[in-house]
């Protein structure tokens, strides 16, 4: 008696990638279905890894291992080309009376070795949001220096530097508004700014006259600018400069969203006016917050 003939119907790869796309917030069930078959891989590990976030060493550990591994094992170069947001030390609930007063950089805490090799393999990353209460960024003692001048280095080497068109920065202090525009030049193709809780040493008085990073030949086309003003009196007239810097080269402002969640008046300068007159023919989504703060502030 002739035996039946099973066969075997694959499921068209549109329906299994959908299938997956409902998991995208599982990791354990995209975990398995990465394990499932070949076919199933891609799909798993464009939801495993679109969104990475580095907060530890530890976590810096795990992630240049899983980098190493998977490259090694690979000819198509394992989870790097999933990756296309890079979170790194954006701990939330944290504010500046957290802020740890010694003067380190993440390149020399981790050590500079670790931290290039981790970004060097990145070539898709779209989005970088960098926030650490305990990261100072700054450039006028010996020690914040040379951090400073690593980060720089690390970030210009990384192969997403030269297309990142998003970015994010929270909690972080400059010594001076110089520190942060060469920090944003890194990023010459930069379209989308959000920042949140920044703060400057070195405030109008006894800050050095900007520089344009880029050249006066080049600059950068902002169409997004989400503002978070820091509630703290002494913060927001540290941040004030850098408000003012972002109305000015290498910044051409043709915003079309523009997001203010404060008081419109800092430090006597009214900053969100300046950005309006800036932006005001390509505007078109306008949203505002604002704060009822003390007059004198």
């Amino acid at each position: 008696m002739q035996q039946p003939v099973i066969r075997r119907t694959a499921l068209p790869s549109e329906l299994c990638d959908r299938t997956i796309d409902f998991l995208w917030d599982d990791h354990s069930a995209l975990a398995a279905c990465a394990l499932t078959c070949h076919s199933w891989l891609p799909r798993s590990r464009y939801h495993l890894f679109f969104t990475v976030k580095l907060e530890t060493r530890d976590d810096w550990a795990r992630f240049d291992r899983c980098l190493t591994r998977n490259a090694s094992l690979e000819a198509l170069g394992g989870i790097a080309p999933y990756v296309r947001r890079l979170l790194i030390g954006t701990r939330s609930h944290r504010t500046f009376r957290d802020l740890d007063s010694n003067l380190w950089s993440l390149p020399t805490k981790l050590g500079l070795p670790r931290f290039s090799r981790v970004l060097a393999p990145l070539s898709r990353v779209e989005s970088l949001a960098m926030g650490d209460p305990d990261l100072y960024v700054g450039a006028s003692e010996a020690l914040a220096e040379e951090g400073f001048n690593q980060w720089l280095r690390c970030l210009r080497a990384a192969p997403f530097a030269s297309t990142l068109r998003d970015l994010t920065l929270s909690f972080l202090i400059f010594e001076h508004v110089n520190d942060a525009m060469q920090l944003l030049a890194v990023f010459p193709a930069l379209c989308n700014l959000t920042q949140s809780h920044l703060a400057v040493l070195h405030t109008f008085a006894d800050a050095p006259t900007p520089v344009h990073p880029l050249g006066p030949e080049r600059s950068i086309f902002l169409q997004h600018i989400s503002v978070r003003v820091p509630m703290e009196k002494a913060l927001s007239a540290s941040w004030a400069p850098l408000a003012v810097w972002l109305a000015g080269p290498p910044f051409v402002l043709r915003t079309r969203q523009l997001s203010w969640r404060g008081s419109p008046i800092v430090h006597g300068q009214p900053l969100l006016s300046n950005i309006l007159e800036k932006a005001a023919q390509s505007l078109k989504d306008v949203r505002l917050a604002l704060a009822h703060d003390d007059p004198n502030r």
